[in-house]
C-alpha cells in the first residue's frame, strides 16, 4: 500500500489495496516496509487534512520506528532507566520497568487480534493504566483514542475510521470508556508480565504520517469535533514543548487536572514530560484544591490546570500558598489579567499557554516576564482581518490564524471548512498583536456580544471583576433583544462562605457600581444573575452555549440593572 494514499481526502468504494510505493527510510534511503493489506484503511476515512507549516522537520522519527520507542529513547538519554518518571498515589514506575510494561501491553494486544491500525478507545482517566496504554498502542501501530466524559455513544461516532477494526479496551481500574455501545471488549491485564513486540511481516517501522491518536475537543462552543493525529505530530509536540516550555521554566515534577482525552493534558502530562525525562505525578479526577496536598506530599513543582481551577484554588484554599511551585501552567481557556495578577502577587510563576486539539500542541505562550503570549518555535502566527490575511505586526487585530507541524486530520467536511481559511487553521480567537510579534487574546469569537452595535468580548467585561474576593467566578453572556441586539448579563458565583451568598440584592449593587467604575457605558452589564456554578466541563473549561441557555432559561431572576439604587 502506498502511504502517500493516506493523505488522499477522496472517499473510495472499498478499501485500498496494498502494494508498492512504500516510503524511504531517511538515514539509510531504503524503502521502509508497511503493515499488510489486512490493516491498510481506504482511502477518505482518514479525514481532511488541516494546513501544515512552520518547521515540518520536528516530525521525523529519525531511527524510532514509531512514536512511543522515539519518546522512551529520548527519556533515557534525558534520565536514564533507573529514574521513577511516572508516579501515583502508593506506587511509581521507573523508566526501564515502563519500557517493559509498554511492550507487554503491545505484546497482548497483538496476541488478542488487533492489528496496526486498528482503533482502540479507552477512558481517558488521568489513571496509570491508561497512561501506559496510550503507549502501547502507539508502539503497536495502533489508533488510541481517549474518550472526554463530553463524549457519549453513537453508532456514526466513529464512523469516518471504518473499515478499521474498532474496540473497547479495559485493563485494571481503567473504566469503561463508552458505557452501552456496540463495540467488542479486549480486556488487557494492567500487570502483565514481561513481553517483548513480535516483529511484524515485512515492517521495520512505522512512517511519521500514521495515525495514532484520535481526539475530540472539548466541545465548550457547541458539538466535540473529531481530529486524527499522526506519529510525526506526537514527536514534533516532544520536540517544540520541552525545550521551549518545560526546559525554559525550569519544570521539574509535573502534576495537573486535565485528563488524557484533552490535547493539553496529553502533552503536559505525558508526552512531553516523558520525552525530557521529567516525571509525572498522576491524581486521578480531581479538581486542584483537593489535588494541592498530594502535589505537595509528591515533590511536586509545577502544576497544569485551566483559569477557573486557579481562581477556585485562590477562593477556596486560603491556606495553599502558590508560590509553593516553582511554576503554574494554565491551558484550555485565556488566563484572564485578574486571576494572573493575583497569583503574580502570590509570588507564582505563570506560564499561559494557548493550544487546540486541531493542534494537538500549544503553539503559543507567554514568558512571565513580557506581556502577552508568542509564538513557539516551529509555528507561524498570522491574523484575518475582514477577508484578508495580515502578517504579525503591531497594532494589527482580528482573528488568530497558526501553521505548525502538528497539524491533524478533521473527521467532517463541514467541521473542516468552518476550521480553514486560506490555508490557515482558524482557531476563532479574537487577538490584539503587540510589539516583538507578541499578542493578547480578547476574547472567542463565537462569544463576542453585539449590543447596540457596538461589539464586546465577555473577557474584558469579566476583568474588570476578577480581584473581588467576594466572587468564586463570573461569567458574561448576551441575551436577545428585540431593540438591542443583545443585553450583557453577568452570571455570578459568589465565594464560598460569603456572607452575601444571603443577600444577593447588595451583592449585585456593589458589583453595578463597581462597573460603572471601571467600564465603558457601553461594556457595563445591564443585567445580572446569582448560581450555585457556572456549566463547565470536565477540566473546568466554561460551557459558554450553556450560558446563554442557563440565562435564558431563568429570565425572571435576573437583577436589572435600571433597579439598582
Amino acid at each position: 500500500m502506498s502511504m502517500g494514499r493516506l493523505d488522499s481526502p477522496s472517499r473510495p468504494k472499498g478499501p485500498a489495496v496494498a502494494g508498492g510505493g512504500e516510503p524511504m527510510d531517511r538515514r539509510s534511503g531504503k524503502r521502509k516496509a508497511v503493515p499488510e493489506a489486512d490493516t491498510a484503511v481506504a482511502e477518505g476515512t482518514l479525514g481532511h487534512p488541516l494546513p501544515r507549516g512552520g518547521v515540518m522537520a520536528l516530525r521525523r522519527l529519525d531511527d524510532a520506528p514509531d512514536a512511543a520507542s522515539w519518546l522512551l529513547a529520548a527519556a533515557r538519554r534525558h534520565a536514564g532507566g533507573k529514574a521513577q518518571l511516572l508516579r501515583w498515589a502508593g506506587g511509581g514506575l521507573c523508566l526501564d520497568a515502563i519500557t517493559t510494561r509498554v511492550a507487554g501491553l503491545a505484546h497482548r494486544m497483538t496476541a488478542a487480534g488487533l492489528r496496526p491500525g486498528d482503533v482502540c478507545v479507552l477512558a481517558g482517566e488521568q489513571i496509570p493504566e491508561v497512561w501506559l496504554a496510550l503507549l502501547a498502542c502507539w508502539r503497536a501501530g495502533m489508533i488510541a483514542a481517549p474518550l472526554t466524559p463530553a463524549v457519549s455513544w453513537k453508532p456514526n461516532l466513529l464512523r469516518f475510521l471504518r473499515p478499521r477494526r474498532i474496540v473497547q479496551l479495559r485493563m485494571g481500574d481503567m473504566p469503561a470508556p463508552l458505557p452501552g455501545a456496540s463495540l467488542p471488549v479486549i480486556d488487557l491485564d494492567a500487570h502483565a508480565g514481561p513481553g517483548s513486540l513480535p516483529p511484524m511481516p515485512g515492517r521495520e517501522a512505522f512512517p511519521d504520517s500514521w495515525p495514532a491518536l484520535l481526539l475530540h475537543s472539548s466541545g465548550t462552543t457547541g458539538r466535540p469535533k473529531r481530529i486524527l493525529h499522526d506519529h510525526g505530530s506526537i514527536v514534533a509536540l516532544a520536540r517544540c514543548l520541552g525545550p521551549h516550555v518545560l526546559d525554559e521554566q525550569g519544570a521539574g515534577v509535573l502534576a495537573g487536572t486535565p485528563g488524557f482525552g484533552f490535547a493539553y493534558g496529553l502533552g503536559l502530562l505525558l508526552i512531553a514530560p516523558l520525552a525530557r525525562g521529567r516525571p509525572v505525578v498522576l491524581a486521578g479526577r480531581r479538581r486542584l484544591a483537593e489535588l494541592v496536598d498530594l502535589a505537595m506530599a509528591a515533590g511536586v513543582d509545577t502544576l497544569v490546570s485551566v483559569p477557573t481551577g486557579y481562581r477556585r484554588l485562590l477562593a477556596d484554599r486560603h491556606d495553599c500558598l502558590p508560590a509553593a511551585f516553582r511554576c503554574l501552567f494554565t491551558a484550555g481557556e485565556p488566563l484572564d489579567e485578574g486571576t494572573g495578577s493575583r497569583l503574580a502577587a502570590e509570588g507564582a510563576r505563570i506560564v499561559d499557554l494557548l493550544g487546540s486539539s486541531e493542534m494537538l500542541s500549544p503553539f503559543a505562550a507567554s514568558d512571565g516576564r513580557h506581556p502577552g503570549l508568542r509564538a513557539l518555535p516551529g509555528f507561524v502566527l498570522a491574523a484575518r482581518t475582514g477577508r484578508s490575511v495580515a502578517g504579525v505586526a503591531a497594532g494589527v487585530a482580528g482573528e488568530l490564524l497558526v501553521k505548525g507541524p502538528t497539524a491533524g486530520r478533521m473527521a467532517g467536511r463541514v467541521d473542516h471548512r468552518r476550521a480553514v481559511y486560506r490555508g490557515w487553521l482558524r482557531t476563532h480567537d479574537l487577538v490584539c498583536f503587540l510589539a516583538e510579534e507578541r499578542f493578547q487574546v480578547l476574547g472567542r469569537l463565537d462569544d463576542i456580544i453585539v449590543s447596540r452595535g457596538v461589539n464586546i468580548a465577555p473577557r474584558e467585561v469579566e476583568a474588570a471583576f476578577a480581584d473581588l474576593p467576594e466572587l468564586a467566578a463570573i461569567a458574561v453572556t448576551g441575551l436577545p433583544d428585540d431593540i438591542q441586539g443583545q443585553r450583557i448579563v453577568a452570571v455570578v458565583v459568589p465565594a464560598a462562605g460569603s456572607r452575601v451568598r444571603i443577600d444577593g440584592r447588595s451583592l449585585i449593587a456593589r458589583l453595578h457600581h463597581l462597573a460603572r467604575a471601571r467600564l465603558a457605558p457601553w461594556k457595563r452589564p445591564q443585567a445580572w444573575l446569582i448560581v450555585d456554578e457556572l456549566p463547565m466541563t470536565a477540566t473546568g473549561k466554561l460551557r459558554r452555549g450553556e450560558l446563554r441557555l442557563l440565562v435564558q432559561s431563568r429570565r425572571q431572576d435576573l437583577f436589572q440593572s435600571e433597579e439598582i439604587a
